[in-house]
């Protein structure tokens, strides 16, 4: 009997999902309403398959977006002008409580690690500050480790070795040539790719898992009639394969 891939759950939003994060155990869903020009932050607990909060908006509704999720707090960043995309304040948020934490004006965003973050402050030369407490650090602090149960997939463009491959094994499973670029994840059991078809419409992308014996375990269509190819479509978290079907549906597999 072939094996199957066991469901995890499957989420439906009301807007459309714009961005999906994880610190390696909570995951954030940004979500963009464009007709009330709102944008809702939501934070699930996958182990539990529970939401910590849905749906929170903050004062700036619309130029607002998140940079980073680490394990307590998560980074947010408004654009303070549209027309000057240079002038951006940075803030934290406490995962738990929903505090603002700290913030900072006229700061743009450069990096983070689980225990700091690294700005630019008026065209000053960057700065390091802890995450929590919003203090500046001392130029030789160093930075936690990343998420180690949180992987990507890697990214090929046309122009690899490994994306010919890629095309001549799909070519081959499901007679239908894929273009303009794939994302790859493999374990020692499966392996996981996205793959972009061109049509008359537009790219069409998908996602497929095969078992390393080449069988087929899962066929989902994630999306239609884009004007580009699609990226960053999937991520694998404590053997969870999270991924956005039809813009509006978040579903995980085990793998």
């Amino acid at each position: 009997m072939s094996k199957q891939l066991q469901s995890l759950f499957s989420i439906e939003f009301g807007a459309p999902i714009w961005d999906v994060r994880s610190n390696g155990h909570l995951i954030m869903i940004t979500e963009r309403d464009e007709e009330k020009q709102q944008v809702l932050f939501s934070l699930f607990d996958p182990k539990a398959e529970t939401f910590l909060w849905e749906q929170i908006r903050f004062e700036e509704e619309w130029w607002v977006s998140l940079v980073y999720l680490a394990q307590d707090a998560a980074l947010f960043q408004i654009f303070n002008d549209t027309q000057d995309i240079e002038l951006q304040s940075i803030f934290a948020v406490d995962l738990k409580s929903l505090e603002v934490l700290w913030q900072h004006e006229n700061t743009r965003y450069l990096s983070a690690s689980d225990n700091q973050v690294t700005l630019v402050a008026n065209g000053e030369e960057k700065r390091s500050l802890d995450i929590l407490s919003g203090e500046f650090l001392d130029v030789d602090a160093e930075p936690a480790s990343g998420h180690g149960n949180l992987s990507y997939p890697s990214h090929f463009e046309e122009t690899s070795s490994h994306f010919k491959t890629l095309q001549g094994f799909i070519t081959k499973h499901i007679n239908k040539k894929a273009s303009g670029s794939f994302e790859y994840f493999q374990n020692d059991d499966f392996f996981v790719v996205s793959a972009n078809f061109e049509g008359e419409t537009g790219y069409s992308n998908e996602l497929f898992v095969f078992s390393v014996d080449g069988e087929l375990l899962l066929r989902e269509k994630l999306d239609q009639d884009l004007k580009g190819l699609a990226s960053g479509t999937f991520f694998i978290v404590n053997r969870e394969l999270i991924f956005v079907k039809g813009k509006k549906e978040l579903l995980a597999y085990s793998i």
